[in-house]
This record gives structure tokens, C-alpha cells and sequence, in this order.
């Protein structure tokens, strides 16, 4: 399989998407032999494992979604667009129930578009097949920001937000997470310099703007507009 330039997958969306799901196939078919100096136990794992299977990729297309019920540890902006397949649901609650408990003075997980009950979104490249869920990320306000309301490298609450991304990836069904790079940068450095993360590790999560960061799996990459929210990928087999 040839490997699209970044500017193809940039303007190519069909061949985007298509690269996507072969990254998220790539990934589950790795020995997970890559280095050992880079690997990172996620913390809180029993908290957040999940029952649900791995749903075959593009499964969810044109299909019916269930619906995102109403819970006490996360809010939902739209029920219209709460949909997802029963394993981004199942992750949702659970990694806003481990934070919930855990961090029980932070305000609750917003969750923005998950996908239309039917699948397809039109508007949107992803938030088609019921993998793709946003959700929002923590201030130093002590509250998360909204959908309208960003966060600054300045304003990051670090520690939840990293909390959060930990809880994510602790699933082990996650394959990645978009954030504005600004902000990434900004975890990067905080975690490197706290020694949380070796630098090995820090590369390995954070591999830097490029498309073969979506290849590694348990990677946070860039996404202009995610400023207020994360983008939350989960994984998918063929």
C-alpha cells in the first residue's frame, strides 16, 4: 500500500479517512515490539476497562447508533449528535466515571459531536462510523472548556487534562487523540520537565505534526480548532 504525502491527505479527505482506518489496522497488527524505553503504563486501567469489541471498521456507516444516555459524570451539548458505537459510549462513561471518582472537585466531562443516529455526518470528515467522540479538556478555572470557550497554553489545566488522556488510552481501545498542537506543546514540556515522562515517552505520545504519528497508536497529534475540546479516535479492526 502506497503512503499518501501529508498534502494528499490534506486535501484528499476520502484518502484520509481511508489511511486512518489502515493506521488503526496497522496498529492493532503490531507485535508492540517498537522499544521498550518508550512504552508507558497507563495509570487507573481496571477502572476503565471496557466489554465492548472492537467494532469492524466503517461498520457504523449509514447504520443506526445508540444514543449516549444521560449520566452523572459527564454532560452531553447535543442529544442529536450523541451517538456512537457501543464502544465509544462504553469509553465515555467509563473515562468520565474513573475521572469523576478520582478528581471528584473538577467539573464533569463535557461531550460534544459524537455522530448523527443514523452515522454520516455530511459537515464532518470524521464523526461518520461511531468511533469518533469530542470531549472537552480542563482550565486552571477549575472548570473544562466548552464548545466556544478555548484554552490557552497559559489556561491548561495540565494535570486533568493529562489525567484524561491516561484514562483514554488506559482502555487500550483508543487509537488516538487530536489536540491543537499549542496546547500539546504545552504538555509535552510540562510532563518532560516534572519527569512523568521520560523523553522517550514524551516523543512517543506526542510524535510531533505528520501523519506517521497516527501509525504508532496511543498517540496525541495536531488538529487545527481543538482548542476546546479533545478528539477521541477508538480503535477498529478490519
Amino acid at each position: 500500500m502506497r503512503v499518501a504525502s501529508p498534502s494528499e491527505l490534506w486535501f484528499n479527505p476520502k484518502m484520509l479517512l481511508s489511511s486512518l482506518l489502515f493506521a488503526s489496522w496497522f496498529a492493532l497488527a503490531s507485535d508492540g515490539s517498537s522499544g521498550n524505553a518508550s512504552q508507558i503504563v497507563w495509570p487507573d486501567a481496571a477502572a476503565v476497562q471496557l466489554s465492548s469489541p472492537l467494532p469492524k471498521c466503517g461498520a457504523g456507516y449509514g447504520r443506526a447508533l445508540p444514543l449516549l444516555p444521560d449520566g452523572p459524570s459527564y454532560t452531553r451539548s447535543e442529544e442529536s449528535v450523541s451517538h456512537g458505537s457501543a464502544l465509544l459510549i462504553e469509553g465515555i462513561r467509563a473515562v468520565a466515571a474513573a475521572m469523576s471518582a478520582g478528581y471528584p472537585d473538577t467539573q464533569r466531562i463535557l461531550v460534544g459531536r459524537l455522530n448523527q443516529p443514523g452515522g454520516a455526518r455530511n459537515k464532518y470528515l470524521m464523526h461518520q462510523d461511531g468511533l469518533d467522540g469530542d470531549v472537552g479538556i480542563y482550565t486552571m478555572s477549575g472548570e473544562q472548556a466548552g464548545f466556544g470557550r478555548e484554552a490557552t497554553p497559559q489556561t491548561l489545566d495540565k494535570e486533568h487534562t493529562w489525567a484524561e488522556i491516561q484514562r483514554f488510552f488506559a482502555t487500550g481501545k483508543v487509537m488516538w487523540i487530536l489536540l491543537d498542537q499549542s496546547l500539546i506543546d504545552t504538555l509535552h514540556a510540562w510532563l518532560v520537565s516534572t519527569k512523568q515522562l521520560t523523553p522517550e515517552q514524551a516523543a512517543r505520545t506526542f510524535p510531533g505534526p505528520g501523519y506517521q504519528g497516527f501509525l504508532a497508536g496511543e498517540t496525541v497529534m495536531h488538529a487545527s480548532g481543538h482548542k476546546n475540546h479533545m478528539h477521541v479516535h477508538m480503535k477498529c479492526v478490519e
